[in-house]
């Protein structure tokens, strides 16, 4: 079923591709910050956003050398890394493996203490500015092919629709075909282990340039991410790959104690085109419709940018950002 999203993954991972794609991800992350700013002020969350550094670890110099180009990018736009030893590295984290070959400290890095915290948060301020929030699911969504008219929820009944916008993650595709837009979209499914009373100290992030994921510092413990798995929606969770980020952790953290039950495991979907964009648009054929999603790693990254920029879109205001890019009728 996810052949013909592949496909056009192989087709997007061409070296002109990758330069389009590369500017079109700038053009969101350098707003990023400013906008988690505004919106986090907004709902009297800014206490929720970080800054810290991380590190990435390189076990050989093949690695190093590999993601130069990686690397020589992040330079071009702005963002260098300073290069440590395997000794400088051990001295910001001794708990470190000594394998190391050599690696490169990342400053100026923003996370947020607690996402729940942050989405509760910004519920609330929704429901003080007027806003009502209905958890239900949409089983049909009418239109008279100029303009969304109705939707039918599964316990709510009928909803007249003004305007629509369509913000689902991984589910999104399912709604965009009900009025006619079709988009490649794939979930790819994250793990992670939270882990307490680890038998190690992390004082920031931790990625390892042999495996994709992270180790991360947690209000609740530490944090052991990764995995990329493309299952589906309603595919049951293979809590294996949870488990296996223990391994990936004791690679970076030799002393980090085994497992021993007490840890919690989460599985997310990522819900992600084959272009690594997300969708910010307006409907290609409805005139008060509007999407939003497809933001696969960076959801949380690109979410209060994406808001502001539909915003825009539906207010009619223009936008500063050009927003081609990301439309949903684009060729993938």
């Amino acid at each position: 079923k996810a052949f013909p999203w592949l496909l056009a993954l192989g087709r997007n991972a061409m070296p002109d591709r990758v330069r389009k794609i590369t500017q079109a991800r700038v053009a969101l992350s350098l707003r990023a910050l400013e906008d988690h700013r505004s919106v986090l002020n907004q709902a009297s969350a800014r206490d929720l956003l970080a800054m810290d550094d991380g590190l990435m670890i390189y076990g050989t110099k093949a690695q190093y050398d590999a993601d130069g180009r990686a690397r020589q990018v992040k330079a071009e736009y702005g963002y260098k890394g300073a290069e440590l030893s395997a000794d400088e590295a051990r001295e910001l984290e001794p708990d470190l493996t000594p394998e190391i070959y050599r690696a490169v400290f990342w400053d100026g890095w923003h996370r947020i203490r607690d996402p729940h915290a942050m989405v509760k948060r910004l519920a609330e301020q929704v429901v003080r500015d007027g806003g009502e929030i209905v958890q239900d699911e949409v089983t049909h969504i009418d239109h008279d092919g100029a303009r969304a008219t109705r939707l039918h929820l599964k316990a709510g009944g009928e909803q007249a629709i003004e305007n629509l916008c369509i913000c689902a993650g991984a589910w999104s595709h399912e709604l965009a075909a009900m009025l006619g837009s079709k988009v490649l979209l794939e979930a790819e499914r994250g793990y992670h282990l939270i882990m307490q009373n680890t038998g190690v100290k992390l004082g920031r992030a931790i990625t390892h340039a042999a495996q994709p994921g992270a180790v991360t510092p947690h209000h609740d413990g530490l944090k052991i991410a990764g995995s990329d798995e493309i299952a589906g929606n309603d595919a049951p969770p293979d809590w294996r790959r949870a488990e296996q980020m223990h391994v990936y952790g004791k690679r970076l953290l030799p002393a980090l104690r085994e497992l021993d039950g007490s840890e919690s495991k989460w599985m997310g979907r990522r819900p992600s085109t084959p272009d690594s964009l997300p969708v910010i648009s307006a409907s290609e054929n409805l005139q008060n419709v509007w999407y939003g999603f497809g933001h696969g790693h960076l959801g949380l990254t690109w979410g209060p940018t994406t808001g502001r920029l539909l915003a825009g879109l539906i207010s009619g205001k223009p936008a500063n950002t050009d927003l081609t890019p990301y439309r949903i009728d684009r060729k993938f």
